[in-house]
């Protein structure tokens, strides 16, 4: 991603009315010629909002900034996007407080306006609870001087709010499942080969088939490279993979959902190993009898818990909004070779949704484009411009993230786009497929895919270390329920007592949320609590002019939510413990 920065404008300094310094770039001033700090009050009390990330479009000297900091909230935060290099290092110069404002933890700076590093600063900052909270200030006269600005932080914004919004759907719509299959996976996970076993063991090109439109064109090609590559499987596209001739070498899943089990129950593929992360739809391991592989996520909180609980280093995974993403880098620590997508579109090819083959395949309707938000337009792999939507557009920067950090690593290595067609994928080799076949696939490869998948059978003595470790986590999750249940009767107690809150009442909790946090330091309840957390500080944000009443109502119902949505995750937890360990008793016997 380039960066939208402008510096080409001529800056100059001048001293206003009020012998206050102003800047004047080109012929617009970017402060009132007459008063710049009352101008800046003014706008400030205009601008502010309450619980939101303010989006400043300009720094100038700073005046706006100090007065838009002195209204932030606790719960607020401040970026400011300066695309001039000369206007910031003025404003540090003639502005002595800026630059201890800018060192404030809720406030921000993005200066030449890099877009790649605002993609990152907008996702954390909605992450931290201001999704769809959010405004934007336009200092004087930055529109007239960078047109394009408004438009593309709107665009931005716009899109990470989206994205966002797809990504906090998904942990609530899915956050009960994941925390079933995570638990009851562990025991597939325990007999599975550990990804870190398999890192740097190929030499041979990896092909990433995913299963967008473009792939049925690709088929004819792929049927005639199955030796001379090692082929990964992208989560659904192994329907159109099987029904165009094509048996890939390995498949990744990572999708805990129902409809993602839908695409695997009716296949005999247990002679295709399955790469798979714990949140995987515990059905599909389930009937899969073959090789399994399991890998821990990038972003997971359990890593320490999980490696020490299946006893050995299981490797990690760098994912995103999509399988296709995991897949990415799993044939980047696989192999030392070059890497190519086909199948990858991000987008509706053809007015379509998958390739053919896929169950989930359907013409998109023109009218429905029109009617629902979630479609938007993108530039396409030929340099026109495609449908798409924003969680295509969520894989995709995850893609070009990804491509920023493997050419960090290593700049000679090929990662290749063999789509032809969908999105164009920022830093990615536009490459035919044929091309790529020609130049990398011409070398048997079958040995070498063969020796990958080594196993060696589990004692029965692995089987009682793993049980004793679950069932201690039985004991740390019972632990919690009885706290929050403690917890809750306390908060009752209040509540009957007309709020009153004294201070010993104030060390209970405290000593009880101490001792919930050090039952739950494994963090093996994070998808299901997830949810609850994002409730709570969402749902309970303070005002600045609530009373004393209001705000111990607030808090109250505050830990009310917190305590009664950890004890029902808890006992969620709880039940597929249980069925964990009876399975492994099973081992016992």
């Amino acid at each position: 991603m380039e960066d939208f920065g402008e510096n080409s404008i001529v800056i100059s300094l001048v001293t206003s009315r009020t012998g206050l310094p102003v800047l004047r770039a080109g012929e617009y001033f970017l402060h009132s010629f007459y008063d710049p700090v009352k101008e800046a009050r003014r706008l400030a009390e205009v601008n502010y909002r309450e619980n939101h990330l303010h989006v400043l479009l300009g720094l100038g000297l700073g005046y706006l900034v100090r007065e838009m900091f002195l209204k932030l909230g606790e719960n607020d935060a401040l970026l400011i996007i300066e695309p001039n290099q000369s206007v910031f290092e003025m404003a540090l110069q003639h502005n002595r407080e800026l630059q201890e404002i800018l060192h404030k933890e809720n406030v921000f700076l993005n200066v030449g306006a890099n877009q790649a590093l605002l993609c990152d600063q907008l996702s954390l900052l909605m992450n931290k609870g201001f999704l769809g909270r959010f405004h934007i200030i336009e200092h004087p006269n930055y529109a007239r001087l960078y047109p394009w600005l408004v438009e593309r932080v709107a665009r931005l914004l716009k899109d990470t709010c989206m994205m966002g919004l797809v990504n906090l759907n998904t942990i609530h719509t899915f956050g009960e499942l994941w925390q079933k299959n995570f638990l009851l996976n562990l025991y597939h996970a325990f007999q599975s080969l550990p990804f870190s076993q398999l890192v740097n063991r190929l030499s041979c090109p990896v092909i990433i088939t995913a299963a967008g439109p473009s792939l049925t064109k690709q088929l004819p090609l792929l049927r005639e490279v199955m030796d001379k590559a090692f082929i990964l499987c992208a989560g659904s596209a192994i329907n159109s993979l099987l029904s165009g001739g094509v048996v890939p070498h390995a498949v990744v899943s990572v999708d805990g959902g129902e409809a993602n089990y839908i695409h695997f129950k009716d296949l005999n593929i247990s002679n295709v190993p399955i790469f798979f992360s714990l949140t995987l739809h515990n059905g599909v391991l389930e009937q899969h009898k073959g090789t399994k592989v399991v890998f821990n996520n990038f972003n997971s909180a359990f890593l320490t818990w999980t490696d020490k609980v299946l006893q050995r280093e299981n490797g990690v995974v760098r994912g995103g909004f999509s399988v296709a993403n995991f897949c990415l880098d799993i044939a980047w620590q696989l192999t030392t070779g070059p890497i190519c997508l086909i199948g990858q579109d991000l987008a509706y090819t053809g007015n379509k949704s998958h390739a053919e083959g896929n169950k989930n395949g359907r013409l998109i309707d023109l009218q429905d484009i029109e009617k629902q938000k979630r479609y938007t337009w993108t530039d396409g792999y030929y340099g026109d411009t495609v449908l798409t939507d924003y969680v295509f557009l969520g894989m995709k920067k995850a893609f070009e993230d990804y491509y920023q950090y493997a050419k960090s690593q290593n700049p000679d290595r090929l990662i290749a786009n063999c789509t032809e067609g969908g999105a164009k994928i920022e830093g990615f080799v536009n490459m035919p497929f044929k091309d790529f076949i020609e130049k990398h696939c011409q070398k048997d490869c079958r040995k070498e895919i063969d020796d990958l998948f080594a196993h060696q059978a589990l004692q029965k003595q692995d089987w009682y270390s793993f049980f004793n470790v679950i069932n201690e986590e039985k004991k740390n999750i019972v632990k919690t329920i009885e706290l929050c249940n403690k917890a809750l009767k306390i908060l009752e107690k209040v509540e009957r007592e007309n709020n009153i809150v004294t201070p010993q009442l104030l060390t209970k909790l405290d000593k009880i949320d101490m001792c919930i946090k050090k039952a739950q330091e494994n963090n093996i309840m994070q998808y299901i609590v997830q949810p609850v957390l994002f409730r709570v500080d969402y749902c309970f944000s303070a005002r600045r002019d609530e009373t004393l009443e209001e705000s111990k109502k607030r808090i109250l119902a505050k830990s009310k939510m917190l305590y009664d949505g950890i004890a029902r995750g808890a006992e969620i937890a709880r039940k597929y413990i249980d069925q964990l360990l009876a399975k492994v008793r099973g081992h016992l016997e």
